[in-house]
């Protein structure tokens, strides 16, 4: 029964068997031997092996049949080639043996010719991937728990190393730091599961030790489970990003260039409209000169040919009595005067123009000067027949040169009477309500002003009607002049009118004296009433910031337009304890102190015990700098235009204000 299962089981075995005595005749053969030589098993049964299966009239020169038959044991043979063109792997072992010698043997053989070819082509593969992946510009490597396994020419050349050196070395190596990796080894692994792969920049390290920017990929063998493996590729990417920096940098220098040229041409159209702006208002320089000269000419034309010609009449005797040859000297001397201030006119233009025209402000008395401005021109007003009301001002006193305020106020109310042929002139000061500062008014009920015109008369040589058959007379100059005159003392001139026949209103902004005794003089006794606080500034601007501080904190002050009158103060011993003053003001010839450093170096010889604050509105000045040469004298320098915080740091930096409580209330802190 066995023997029967056995035969069954060798006969339906899938690979061909067959039983073969000593001289190689098949003995038996199972049918998956028959199919493989493809003849019956009768025919097979009684043939030599070598025969039907070699195709050869004797054994070959090696045969694993005839081995195991002399030499005993058992014989495997992987890749015999067992017919032309077909490969097996072929088991021999011995079955019967008899006086030692083996009698039969079994044959077992299992073509693998497909396995065989497979194998080779997939070494061919393998040589050939392996050619691509050496020729690859990119680095290329196979790496399973952080070791290298496998790595391209181009990976090592890239790193510096020899192939057998990286595969020595963990994947720590060749980043620039553990903290990079760990970075790195973090965020691959949660993209890797999420996306399949993973790719960053960064810098490597070479072998060298430098640095080799480099973009990196990474990808699993096995996206399931990251421990079967994965490529990591590396390309070189130090050119491509020194290339980077030099383009952004390239890129900046002509953004740049670019920038610069765009503001060289802004530069040039502004130069193009200020040059052609220049060239329209010379222009109409020139026309206002000539149209100033056409009519100058017949101005002075006019009070010559009155002199000359009453002075002729005198010379000749051409008079009846001497009341009449008073009239003619009187007439004559008229109009002399009138030819003296046309000619003084064109002279103040041309030094203010010239910036030399100098201004002496000191407190003035308007009672003073308003009883003689009356004086000047009521006869004017009378031979009008027009009411000149000029009201009394009450003691006030402001700052200004008495004379260059006479002559403003002449010419507004001289030009006031002129232009009024009916109803009335009214003169009257004012502090303006809440400021230090008093308003000189003059109106009229006069002809008036068009609205198109107010901006343009205080330009030099302008007037509303220039034409010399206009019915008044004149050069054009003196509203030119009085604002200019104004200015220079640290005020204003301002024009209104409501238009053609509704009258005009000229007012003079100028500093009110402040602290002055009205029964005293103008100058105040040898040793004024010691002040906290000496303001002095050419203009106007940013008095309500300082004296609205100065107020705040109780600090009495007094204001000056120049700081030659401080100085003065403070040689008779008068002395503040601050000074806070401008850097530039207006020359005075006469003056020993013409500017706010100069006044810096007299408080440092002189009265160090005196601080002073400086405001610098053309960043002249600077702090350290000056704490070098001005060493006795506490100081500040703050810049245009004057602000609370500033102002109260530098008041508690000088000790004038003590309290820290004022600077925190004030959010100076």
């Amino acid at each position: 029964m066995k023997d029967q299962i056995f035969r069954l089981l060798c006969e339906q075995f899938p690979y061909p068997l067959s039983i073969h005595n000593r001289e190689g005749i098949i003995l038996w053969a199972n049918k998956a031997f028959a199919d493989m030589v493809g003849m019956d098993l009768e025919e097979i049964q009684g043939s030599h092996c070598f025969q039907i299966v070699h195709h050869l009239e004797a054994f070959p020169s090696y045969c694993p049949l005839l081995e195991v038959i002399h030499f005993g044991g058992r014989v495997i043979v992987r890749t015999e080639e067992i017919m032309p063109g077909r490969i097996a792997e072929v088991v021999v072992v011995p079955l019967e043996t008899e006086g030692g010698k083996v009698k039969t043997c079994l044959h077992l053989a299992r073509e693998v010719t497909e396995e065989i070819e497979q194998l080779n082509h997939l070494r061919e593969t393998k040589r050939a991937f392996t050619a691509i992946l050496d020729a690859s510009v990119s680095g290329i490597a196979f790496l399973v728990d952080n070791r290298f396994q496998w790595i391209n020419r181009s990976f090592s050349e890239i790193l510096g190393y020899e192939i057998t050196e990286l595969r020595n070395l963990p994947l720590s190596a060749i980043f620039d730091s553990d903290l990079e990796l760990d970075i790195r080894r973090k965020e691959t692994h949660q993209a890797l599961r999420l996306e399949g792969r993973y790719r960053f920049q960064t810098t490597l390290k070479h072998k060298n030790g430098s640095k080799v920017h480099s973009l990196v990929g990474i990808s699993p063998l096995d996206r399931s489970d990251l421990r079967q493996g994965l490529v990591l590729t590396i390309i070189d990417i130090s050119d491509l990003t020194r290339a980077q920096a030099a383009l952004i940098e390239t890129h900046q220098r002509l953004e740049n260039a670019y920038a610069k040229i765009k503001e060289i041409n802004q530069e040039l159209a502004l130069k193009n409209r200020e040059l052609e702006l220049a060239r329209k208002e010379a222009e109409e320089a020139n026309r206002l000169k000539s149209e100033f000269l056409a009519s100058t000419s017949h101005e002075l034309r006019t009070p010559i040919n009155s002199i000359m010609g009453f002075l002729k009449l005198i010379l000749d005797g051409l008079y009846d009595s001497p009341n009449e040859l008073l009239n003619f000297v009187r007439t004559a001397y008229d109009s002399a005067e009138h030819l003296l201030n046309l000619i003084n006119d064109v002279l103040d233009v041309a030094k203010i123009e010239a910036g030399r025209l100098e201004i002496d402000c000191l407190p003035l008395n308007l009672d003073d000067l308003f009883t003689e401005i009356r004086n000047l021109t009521m006869v004017q007003a009378e031979k009008k027949r027009l009411s000149l009301m000029i009201e009394e001002p009450g003691h006030i006193y402001v700052y200004g040169d008495q004379q260059r305020l006479r002559q403003i106020l002449l010419n507004l109310v001289g030009n006031a009477i002129k232009f009024t042929d009916k109803g009335e002139v009214r003169v009257w000061a004012e502090q303006k309500p809440g400021t230090d500062l008093v308003v000189i008014n003059v109106k009229d009920t006069g002809i008036g002003i068009p609205p198109d015109k107010i901006r343009v008369i205080f330009e030099a040589f302008r007037q509303v009607d220039s034409s010399t058959s206009r019915p008044y007379g004149g050069t054009g100059l003196g509203l030119t002049i009085s604002k200019k005159l104004a200015e220079l003392m640290g005020g204003r001139l301002s024009i209104e009118s409501p238009g053609l026949g509704r009258g005009t209103t000229a007012r003079v902004y100028l500093p009110l004296a402040a602290g002055i005794d009205p029964g005293a003089s103008p100058l105040g006794p040898e040793k004024p009433e010691i002040t906290d606080v000496f303001v002095v500034f050419r203009n106007r601007r940013g008095y309500p910031e300082i004296e609205e501080v100065l107020r705040e904190k109780g600090l009495s002050f007094r204001l000056f337009c120049h700081p030659d009158e401080v100085a003065t103060l403070i040689e008779i011993d008068c002395r503040p304890q601050l000074v806070i003053s401008d850097l530039i003001f207006p020359c005075r010839e006469e003056a020993k102190i013409r500017t706010g450093e100069e006044l810096l170096n007299f408080l440092d010889k002189t009265a160090p015990s005196v601080g002073i604050i400086l405001y610098d509105d053309i960043g002249e000045l600077n702090e350290d700098e000056l704490i070098e040469h001005y060493t006795n004298a506490p100081f500040k320098i703050l810049p245009k235009p004057p602000e609370k915080t500033p102002l109260l740091k530098a008041l508690f930096a000088l000790g004038v204000l003590q309290d820290l409580e004022i600077l925190e209330r004030n959010g100076c802190f």
